[in-house]
């Protein structure tokens, strides 16, 4: 059996921001199964507020860029392109607009 690449730690930290307001907890056995942010929604004020926050996350924190940023740049408007990035791609479904990645 493939044994999958540990969640890093900064990573962890975001999932959990983006986990709270789900109901469940968050667990790297969760994120690692297939299609995961499928499972649950939130609302755009809901992701805007994420997007806000880990802006600002990116900012304060070296590490976090180095992992999930292309260019390690404190630069506001890279670091929010970055956090659009991350929730349109591991963000949960806008409530009431479905997610779908087949394009059909």
């Amino acid at each position: 059996m493939e044994e999958k690449e540990p969640i890093k730690p900064h990573t962890q930290i975001i999932l959990m921001k983006m986990f709270e307001g789900t109901g469940i907890k968050y667990s790297d056995e969760y994120v690692q199964t297939s299609d995961w942010y499928f499972n649950h929604s939130w609302t755009e004020e809901e992701e805007n507020q994420f997007i806000d926050w880990l802006t600002s996350y990116l900012q304060e924190n070296s590490g976090a860029r180095e992992e999930i940023m292309r260019i390690n740049s404190k630069n506001k408007s890279l670091c929010n392109l970055a956090a659009k990035n991350f929730a349109a791609w591991f963000g949960w479904a806008l409530k009431g607009v479905p997610k779908d990645i087949s394009n059909n």
